[in-house]
């Protein structure tokens, strides 16, 4: 049996072992953060060239872009709608029925402007279009269950009177003092 290498040695090793592997790891860390900059640089691009497609009246390179924006991983509700919207007026009803159930899907909750979007009139004729709405409109009435219940209601007034300002402030204020010196 072979002598054991003294104990020195040993954490000499294992010490350049782990600067080893903090190192490599700290690299592709590195190396990981690039691609999502490049993703999220790509995104900000296909939005972009999205929005200048629509406002070219150019419906169908719009909702392609806004498409690849959304498969590049971009969850913003509101360009799944915008593809949406462009969808509808290129005359891609199927492709904008599916944006609207991702842009209900990420949150999109405004559902009388969903109703009153001119760019969206030729998909109220199909049977999908009261489903969508439906949707949209039973994620508001959620939205506005949540935030309106009362665990979210304060019984703090909007509009104070300069006494009570005066007031808070002098509480504020002598707290913060005490904090100060203790």
């Amino acid at each position: 049996m072979p002598p054991l290498p003294n104990r020195s040695l040993l954490t000499l090793f294992f010490g350049l072992a782990t600067a080893l592997c903090t190192l490599v790891l700290t690299a592709a860390d590195g190396l990981a953060q690039e691609p999502r900059a490049a993703v999220a640089d790509r995104i900000t691009a296909e939005v972009e060239a999205g929005y200048r497609a629509y406002h070219a009246q150019d419906y169908g390179t719009s909702v392609d872009r806004y498409a690849e924006a959304l498969a590049l991983g971009h969850d913003d509700a509101s360009i799944a709608y915008n593809a949406a919207c462009s969808a509808a007026l290129a005359g891609q009803s199927d492709r904008a029925f599916g944006f609207l159930d991702l842009a209900v899907g990420f949150g999109w909750i405004k559902s009388a402007h969903l109703q009153k979007d001119g760019d969206l009139e030729s998909l109220h004729d199909d049977p999908r279009w009261a489903e969508v709405v439906a949707h949209a409109t039973a994620a508001e009435r959620s939205v506005a269950t949540r935030w309106g219940s009362k665990a979210f209601q304060t019984p703090y007034r909007k509009n104070l009177s300069t006494s009570e300002k005066a007031a808070g402030l002098a509480k504020l204020w002598s707290e913060v003092k005490f904090n100060f010196a203790h």
